[in-house]
């Protein structure tokens, strides 16, 4: 083969996602650039504001993801397609099994929408930050797609059809919290401690178990169980039930010291 670069298919989107990324970057420290030129170069009051605005790329797959998820809500609105990205019962078994995939970028609303990708922001965020952003991307997916086989091959979950990313969000949850309960989970705009907010999602799932207002805690529980047996598979069943036990007891302890205060 002849010398010099040749050309693949990778280096157009990885080029694609550069340039998105420094457009947006650009956008978001316009307001920056404006301040430091109306109050002088000594703009160390905005430094708080700047410190946070770079945490945000830290973790660039996380923010990639929410991002395609919220314009992919778009078009799928726009161009009217809805019934290709929702999940009926069955379609595991039909030629549209390729709603398992596409169920988990389109949502029911604006806030279903803007509501994800708040918790995704947070919980993504600590997944990439420990195992990698192609990790938490393979497990979004992982947790999102099996949860839709597993809810669509029963049947008996789902009435009018499901759409939304929740069970894989769930599952990368529970890995997040399994991982170090001690983390600090930042879902615009709340800093809340993972040991407190993910079990309260779960408990509040499952007491509100049968409640029929369009939300699927049954999904989110499915999820959740993926996110589960994928930390014990990959940590150790000791590991794992130490891990639970604990961040029970915390939980426990701080509801009994709320509702005594």
């Amino acid at each position: 083969m002849r010398g010099g670069w040749k050309h693949r298919p990778s280096d157009t989107v990885s080029s694609g996602w550069e340039v998105a990324l420094i457009l947006f970057k650009s956008l978001v420290f316009l307001p920056l650039r404006i301040m430091k030129k109306v109050f002088g170069k000594d703009i160390s009051i905005f430094q708080p504001v700047l410190y946070a605005v770079k945490k945000v790329f830290e973790a660039t797959y996380t923010v990639y993801l929410c991002f395609f998820i919220f314009f992919m809500f778009i078009i799928v609105i726009s161009l009217d397609i809805v019934p290709y990205f929702v999940l009926e019962p069955g379609d595991v078994y039909s030629q549209r099994v390729y709603t398992v995939v596409t169920h988990l970028f389109m949502h029911g609303s604006f806030v279903h929408v803007l509501g994800n990708i708040a918790v995704l922001f947070g919980v993504g965020r600590i997944v990439e930050r420990y195992f990698g952003g192609q990790a938490m991307f393979s497990l979004f997916l992982f947790f999102g797609v099996g949860t839709g086989i597993v809810m669509s091959a029963a049947e008996v979950f789902i009435t009018n059809g499901a759409v939304g990313a929740s069970a894989a969000i769930t599952g990368l949850s529970i890995v997040a919290l399994l991982r170090n309960p001690l983390d600090l989970l930042f879902t615009p705009p709340l800093i809340l401690p993972v040991v407190l907010v993910i079990p309260s999602f779960i408990l509040s799932d499952i007491l509100l178990l049968g409640l029929e207002d369009g939300v699927g805690r049954e999904a989110h529980l499915v999820g959740a169980l993926l996110g589960l047996l994928y930390t014990w598979f990959s940590t150790g069943f000791l590991f794992i039930v130490s891990r639970i036990v604990w961040v029970m007891s915390v939980f426990l302890v701080t509801l009994i010291v709320i509702n005594v205060l």
